[in-house]
């Protein structure tokens, strides 16, 4: 990551034993490192996150595209049409007062009773 080498390294020393001190340094040092190191963590948590959804994100497209592929979308929909239309007749069949319209004409297949002349 960074190109660092043993004289960089050392100068980077003897600045930090001069600015913080020989005491407060080997604190330092494992402060930077543990942030270091947390930092590094988070990162790869991210990384990994984001493979993750990418991952579902093409499963998803390749899974929407087979279906597209070997119609099983244009039977899904087949499916639901004929489903709706068992619904309408069951409600039908349940409620024929509401689907049927009511007579308004005599019916001339209906018989009229015999009068009686007497």
């Amino acid at each position: 990551m960074f190109d660092i080498g043993f004289t960089e390294l050392v100068l980077l020393g003897i600045i930090g034993l001069v600015v913080i001190g020989p005491q407060k340094l080997p604190h330092t040092i494992r402060m930077i490192a543990a942030y270091t190191g947390r930092i590094k963590r988070t990162v790869n948590d991210l990384k990994h996150e984001l493979e993750q959804e990418v991952d579902a994100d093409e499963l998803r497209q390749r899974i929407q595209q087979e279906m597209q592929q070997s119609g099983l979308q244009q039977l899904k929909q087949d499916v639901e049409k004929s489903a709706q239309g068992i619904n309408q007749e069951a409600a039908s069949l349940l409620n024929p007062e509401m689907t049927e319209k009511p007579d308004t004409e005599p019916s001339s297949s209906q018989a009229k009773p015999p009068s009686s002349n007497a």
